[in-house]
């Protein structure tokens, strides 16, 4: 039995070889031989094929060419890189076409025709079929990679800005830079100049990401992508039914996107309460490290004791409140420039300031207000009760005639009468010239004949 199964299997193969007995992949629709040209050099001439795919190349020198309406199915893919590249470089005219069907039977069959030795169309081919050899790996794909880089905040605390960046392209020669994340990112160019985003640059062009620092609060991802299109080259190899006719390979291509990525982690720096140099000047970070304005670092970051800074106010214990509680923690009976304020810190008069603020002496009078005995405000009439004296001795003060204290012996001068009795009439003429020439006050001192009384005013 089993040498019967070797004999039908040899017999297939046998069929095979000498029927080109072929199976054609379906996936790929047909193509027709639609015209059929000759370009004539000298006494050789080539044929032309024009399909319904495009212009078709002779893959097999070895055979005839089919005719026109000739319909051949997909073969296969072919993936030499150097028939890619012959495929990519024809152009449409003639020369351009026997230039590179030449090339191909060189670079590919290994085959050549002695009929075109020294003619230029040769020489042509030769150089085209030599630098096929350079890119017998090459494969048709549209790729882009983008390097990535590292974010800082730059040396003048304005701004966080990543490193060079750039992203190469395969088979395509530019392509566009897109970044997000925060508001207000920018994109740069490889000057430094902003430039908008969805710019394109050339493959290999570096570009710069920036981001104001004020912007970054917290921790933030910013996300570069870089996008292309390109075109993807495929080469499609067709054969006749009849299988002693040519094999025609043609090239397609179609557009591929391309795109890669990437994040920009920054962490914000931390500058709780700090003052920095910026290039447009000073730069305030709040208590959170966010770059705020002056008056909100001042409220936030320096101490205050009743102190007013835009429209928040500072107790006595530099605390915020509201003004209410500053007027009277900090206004309270005080005399501010050429202003006075009450023990509510409400603005007022000077002499209401004075009669509710100030201390007074004992029985004092001011801007028509009385102060009794113990220096508080009191009535005319407690007040005269109180403080008015005339001539009397009262807690070991002496008032004389204005009501006012005064020294002793102001108070005697004033307020004390020296009373000389008159003599009766046994008084002798002598006696009554001694007063006259005396005087009251030498009796007074000398003999002591007259007394004093204290009269009350």
């Amino acid at each position: 039995m089993k040498k019967y199964l070797k004999i039908i299997l040899m017999l297939a193969i046998i069929a095979v070889s000498a029927f080109g007995i072929r199976t054609y992949a379906t996936t790929e629709p047909s193509i027709t031989i639609d015209k059929k040209t000759y370009i004539t050099t000298g006494d050789r001439r080539e044929a032309k094929f024009h399909t319904t795919k495009g212009y078709g190349y002779c893959i097999t020198p070895s055979k005839v060419g089919a005719g026109e309406g000739t319909s051949l199915s997909f073969t296969k893919y072919e993936t030499d890189g150097g028939l890619l590249y012959l495929l990519k470089q024809a152009g449409n005219s003639d020369d351009s076409y026997l230039a590179t069907q030449l090339a191909i039977w060189k670079y590919y069959n290994g085959y050549t025709i002695s009929a075109y030795n020294g003619t230029s169309v040769m020489k042509q081919a030769d150089a085209l079929a030599a630098e096929a050899k350079k890119h017998a790996n090459d494969k048709s794909d549209v790729t882009i990679k983008l390097n990535s880089a590292s974010i800082a905040i730059t040396s003048d605390n304005t701004y966080y800005k990543s490193g060079e960046m750039s992203a190469t392209t395969t088979g395509a020669s530019t392509y566009t830079v897109t970044v997000s994340g925060v508001e207000g990112v920018q994109l740069l160019n490889a000057s430094g100049t902003v430039v908008s985003n969805g710019t394109t640059f050339k493959s290999g062009e570096k570009f710069y990401v920036r981001v104001a620092a004020n912007k970054i609060t917290q921790a933030t991802n910013i996300k570069v992508v870089v996008t292309t299109t390109g075109k993807v080259y495929v080469m499609k190899r067709y054969s006749p039914s009849n299988n002693q006719k040519q094999d025609l390979v043609i090239i397609q291509s179609s557009d591929k996107n391309a795109s890669d990525s990437a994040t920009l982690k920054i962490t914000p720096i931390k500058r709780n309460c700090d003052v920095v140099d910026g290039p447009n000047g000073k730069i305030y970070y709040g208590k959170d490290g966010s770059v705020v304005d002056k008056d909100t670092y001042s409220i936030q970051c320096e101490k205050h004791v009743c102190d007013k800074v835009g429209d928040v106010y500072f107790g006595i214990d530099g605390k915020q409140v509201d003004e209410a509680v500053y007027a009277k923690q900090c206004r309270s009976c005080k005399k501010i420039g050429d202003k006075y304020y009450d023990k509510e810190g409400k603005e007022t008069d000077k002499a209401t300031f004075s009669r509710v603020c100030e201390s007074h002496n004992s029985c004092d009078i001011v801007d028509g207000v009385y102060y009794g005995l113990n220096g508080t405000e009191v009535s005319v009439d407690q007040y005269t009760a109180e403080c008015v004296h005339i001539c009397e001795v009262h807690n070991n003060q002496y008032y004389g005639k204005s009501g006012k204290v005064v020294s002793e012996e102001t108070y005697k001068a004033e307020c004390e009468t020296i009373v000389v009795p008159v003599p009766d009439t046994a008084t002798t003429t002598l006696q009554m010239a001694l007063y006259v020439l005396l005087g009251t006050a030498t009796i007074l001192g000398g003999i002591g004949l007259v007394g004093y009384y204290k009269k009350s005013m």
